[in-house]
This record gives structure tokens, C-alpha cells and sequence, in this order.
């Protein structure tokens, strides 16, 4: 079993940055025939994963830039952006998505706008603080810009988010979701600090919240409703839903006592301020991509030690059922497993970490 260190940033106004390192637990998969490996020595530290028609796309949270790849064969290419406050720089690790005109790279305080090439095209600055640190997609959609701000109640902390349509301009126009829970973590009071009333409960397995664009359309995810993908236009008028009906998957008293006990050991220095809680069922599913005119959803149903990937059409009808996903989901911190995955043209795109050969690689997996 592998290790890998997931850190979060936080910037909460006046009160510095605080940095959250979550242990993250992810089990490496066995060799497989049809799975292919490619060696990534580019790679100091994966921050996330996208794949184009013809390029893979890869943001280094360490070096603060973004590695590129041709789809065909994953040759190295080049990287795009560097750290910095210039036009083009990364003040943070890039978060990535797929435009028309190539790629958009949001880091802190502003989103950059590359051809497919890399070449940089131009950059939005400004955002509002609830906006830049929200760990969801930002992204044009026509005239309007859509993106998933932190909604800020009156006690200050950050702990939910809302989904938002902004004119050309970043000015807020319209909320098209309810809020739904960050799946950022509040950051943790210091070591040794006093309790000051009842422990507050840690969630150790959350639900799974989601956005990509296509097409015009939104697509909004969201397990708290079962398998559901809300989709709207780019006015954030909802058109339609998309839903799969699933049994839910119980956590078994063995999942729940290695959480627990995993848990216990990462954060023994705030047992006095935290309640470790593990919910009786796992949420519905724990990611999604779109690719072409085709959904794909991983779910936790497992065979043979891999993860279930359902494939729909546009409609919700299911296409195909495959057992493909063989890397474990880090259950409290999905962005830890979201965010190293694409799906493009029927296959599957996994970076990981090989400790053997200390390097990252690219596994690409047939979905069948």
C-alpha cells in the first residue's frame, strides 16, 4: 500500500496561509495486459490531470506550471507557465480546464488563457477572495463565466460553496445550485489548542460534488441526490436532470475501523477537538467526466478490486458497465483521487507515483 501526501492551501483574509497536510491512503493496482504505463520524469508533484483530443495536460502543484504531453505515444513537449505574478505565471497550482481555444489554468488570483499549444493568450485578475480559493472549476461559458464561490455564513468560516453564473466582467448575476458542502477541509486550529466546547464531528467518508462544461451546457454533480447530474444552460437554467438508479454500497465494520484507526493516527494531536464519524453507506458515486457525448461515473461497486465506471449517453441511458478504476479513493479528501484522473475516448488516464522507480506515471486503461 501506497502513501501519498495531498496539501491544501488556505488564505483566509488577514489570517495568513495555513497549510493542511492530509495523509491520503491509495492502493496501486496490479499489471495489467490491457493497462499501459508511461514514465513521467517531467513530474515533481501531480496537482491534476486533463486530456485533450491530442495533448495531456498535467498541473505540478510543486514547480507551479503545467506539463504537456502529446496524447499519441505521451511525448514530453514542453511546460507552460512558470511561478510568478506575470502574465502567464502561476501564483498557486494551476487549476485546469478545457477551452475552445485550448486551456484555461486558474491559480490563486487569476485565470490564464493558453492555446492548445501552450502559447499564452490573455488572463483574468481579480476574482473575489470566496471565488479564488474555491477548489472547484472556473470557466467561460459563451458571454458568461461560471464558477463555484465559498459561501460565507455569519460565523466566518468557509464551509460551503454555491454554484454561480458571472457576467463577462466576473460580476456575480445568478445562483444556479443550492449550497452543498466544500470538500476542502476547515483548516485545523493549532496543536495543543483548548476545547472550547463539544467536539465537532469529522466526517471520514464525504459526498461527491462536481462540475465540467460542454456542448453550452453545465453539468453539475451531485451523490447527495443518488446518481445525479443536474444540467443547465449557460444562463444557469436547469434543463434536465440525469439520474441511474443504484443500490447503495454499505461501509463494512472492517472499512470503518481501518478509517477510524487511520484517522486516529494522522490526527492524535486533535482527539480532544474531533469526533471521527463514518457514514453506513458510501456516497453514490465519487467522480465523473465527460468525454465526447458520453458520461462516464465511478462508483463504489467493486469486482476483483477495481472500481465500477458506468457510461451514459447525453439522455442517461447506459451504455456500458466496466470495472477499470483500480486506485482507492481517498474517501474524506475526494479531490485527492479526483483530481489525478481523465477520461478521453474510452480510456482512462491515471497518473501515479511508482516508489520503486521514484517517479510519476501515466497508466492508460481501456475502458471495456
Amino acid at each position: 500500500m501506497k502513501k501519498s501526501i495531498f496539501v491544501t492551501t488556505w488564505t483566509l483574509g488577514g489570517l495568513g496561509t495555513v497549510l493542511i497536510a492530509a495523509a491520503l491512503f491509495g492502493q496501486s493496482p496490479a499489471s495489467s495486459g490491457e493497462t499501459k504505463v508511461f514514465p513521467l520524469p517531467d513530474i515533481s508533484s501531480v496537482y491534476e490531470v486533463k486530456v485533450s483530443a491530442d495533448r495531456i495536460y498535467i498541473s505540478d502543484a510543486r514547480d507551479r506550471n503545467v506539463v504537456l504531453y502529446a496524447l499519441e505515444g505521451v511525448r514530453f513537449l514542453g511546460k507552460i507557465g512558470r511561478p510568478g505574478q506575470g502574465p502567464g505565471e502561476f501564483d498557486s497550482a494551476p487549476k485546469l480546464v478545457l477551452v475552445p481555444e485550448g486551456l484555461a489554468a486558474k491559480s490563486f488570483s487569476r485565470l490564464a488563457f493558453f492555446s492548445a499549444a501552450g502559447e499564452f493568450l490573455r488572463e483574468v485578475k481579480g476574482f473575489n477572495i470566496d471565488l479564488m480559493v474555491s477548489g472547484l472549476p472556473v470557466f467561460p461559458l459563451g458571454e458568461r463565466n461560471v464558477g463555484f464561490p465559498f459561501i460565507r455564513d455569519e460565523s466566518g468560516p468557509m464551509i460551503e460553496c454555491v454554484g454561480r453564473i458571472y457576467d463577462a466582467d466576473w460580476k456575480p448575476v445568478r445562483d444556479f445550485t443550492g449550497r452543498f458542502p466544500s470538500a476542502t477541509p476547515a483548516p485545523p486550529p493549532p496543536p495543543g489548542a483548548k476545547r472550547t466546547g463539544p467536539k465537532q464531528d469529522a466526517l471520514l467518508v464525504k459526498d461527491y460534488v462536481g462540475a465540467a462544461a460542454a456542448g453550452g451546457r453545465i453539468y453539475f454533480a451531485d451523490s447527495r441526490k443518488g446518481i445525479s447530474i443536474a444540467v443547465y444552460d449557460g444562463e444557469g437554467t436547469q434543463l434536465s436532470e440525469i439520474k441511474v438508479e443504484a443500490k447503495p454500497v454499505s461501509v463494512t465494520r472492517s472499512e470503518r475501523e481501518k478509517m477510524i484507526s487511520e484517522w486516529r493516527e494522522e490526527m492524535k494531536n486533535y482527539l480532544d477537538l474531533f469526533n471521527p464519524v463514518v457514514p453506513d453507506v458510501y456516497p453514490a458515486f465519487f467522480a465523473f467526466r465527460l468525454d465526447g457525448n458520453e458520461i462516464d461515473i465511478l462508483t463504489p461497486v467493486r469486482r476483483d478490486g477495481r472500481y465500477e465506471v458506468i457510461a451514459l449517453d447525453t439522455a442517461g441511458k447506459v451504455l456500458r458497465r466496466s470495472f477499470a478504476f483500480a486506485h482507492e479513493p481517498t474517501w474524506g479528501y475526494l479531490p485527492g483521487i479526483d483530481n489525478r484522473f481523465d477520461i478521453r475516448g474510452g480510456k482512462l488516464y491515471f497518473v501515479d507515483y511508482n516508489e520503486a522507480a521514484e517517479r510519476y506515471e501515466l497508466e492508460v486503461t481501456p475502458l471495456k
